[in-house]
């Protein structure tokens, strides 16, 4: 399976996206805000290197910022 993701400011945009899916049989779903940073925290992740160790003040300094 492949996935499409279409970002847009405009709902009315996303809904004709949907409908457009609906009519030719493939499914489809609007994302919340919590799943569009899961997504982005995943693809940080994915990108991470992996060689370096960090300490664990390092990475809570970070996401305080």
């Amino acid at each position: 399976m492949s996935t499409l993701i279409i970002n847009s400011e405009n709902k009315d945009d996303l809904k004709l996206f949907k409908e457009l899916a609906k009519r030719l049989g493939l499914s489809s779903k609007i994302l919340t805000e919590e799943e569009k940073e899961d997504h982005a925290l995943l693809l940080m992740m994915n990108e991470a290197d992996l060689s370096k160790k960090v300490s664990e003040a390092s990475i809570l300094k970070k996401l305080r910022t």
